[in-house]
């Protein structure tokens, strides 16, 4: 039976090698979401999960169902290609601002492009740099995203594996320590994971930032692993015990 809350035995190293194997060079598709083609451009080391299967895997889940739960201004955490802001502004209809941030410099460059390749250019701000780092004194926002990058990595990681592997966790304490400072009265902290990530130890992490793990949306998507077709992708809402 899938359970969205439980991680299934995995083998990390295989994990890692489909990492390096999808990302090692340049990448251009399309995607059509909605009724809407998306053009796409991954430089070396950039996350777009075509990899993990033709719908792009949990990207494209996430690019699909975040306009249903987003309906303010935006802050997307570690943008990768842009393919979530892109179509959450795209299915909004240009009604939200949105800002995406990245720390891979290739990242923010492919950002870039596929904004540009879609007219996007001018309506989606893009900020390079680590976590909130690029925010500005004082902004705020109605709801912050991050697809966190799923498995507890190594204390140090190449640009390519903090696509899947967040060193240590660092990244997922940081984010929610300090995510609810930067959101509006009422703003929402999201979350895209999945239950390949190891969930004990988020949920520990979220348990001593005195915050909870809510599962807003969740979808069974079969990749073809050695440890079998258990993995789902997860939309969880933090908030706060206040």
């Amino acid at each position: 039976m899938i359970n969205p809350n439980v991680t299934p035995q995995i083998d990390i190293d295989e994990i890692r090698s489909v990492v390096e194997k999808t990302t090692d060079k340049q990448r251009d598709y399309s995607i059509n979401i909605r009724g809407r083609k998306i053009f796409l451009s991954a430089l070396p080391s950039v996350y777009l999960s075509k990899g993990f299967g033709d719908d792009f895997g949990d990207s494209g889940f996430f690019a699909r169902e975040l306009h249903k739960i987003v309906n303010g201004s935006l802050l997307e955490i570690g943008a990768g290609s842009g393919i979530i802001s892109i179509a959450t502004f795209l299915l909004k209809k240009g009604r939200i601002k949105i800002v995406t941030t990245d720390l891979n410099p290739n990242a923010i460059k492919s950002v870039r492009i596929n904004l540009k390749n879609n007219n996007l250019a001018r309506q989606i701000e893009v900020r390079e740099g680590s976590m909130f780092d690029p925010i500005k004194e004082g902004e705020k926002f109605d709801f912050i995203f991050w697809n966190h990058p799923f498995h507890r990595g190594n204390a140090s990681e190449s640009y390519t594996q903090i696509t899947s592997f967040d060193p240590m966790f660092k990244g997922f304490h940081e984010y929610i320590k300090s995510g609810h400072t930067f959101l509006e009265k009422n703003g929402k902290l999201l979350l895209g994971t999945g239950n390949f990530a190891d969930l004990d130890d988020m949920r520990t992490i979220v348990d001593k930032n005195r915050c909870t793990m809510k599962l807003l949306r969740w979808i069974h998507k079969p990749i073809a692993l050695k440890g079998g077709e258990f993995n789902t992708f997860n939309i969880y809402e933090i908030t706060r015990r206040d």
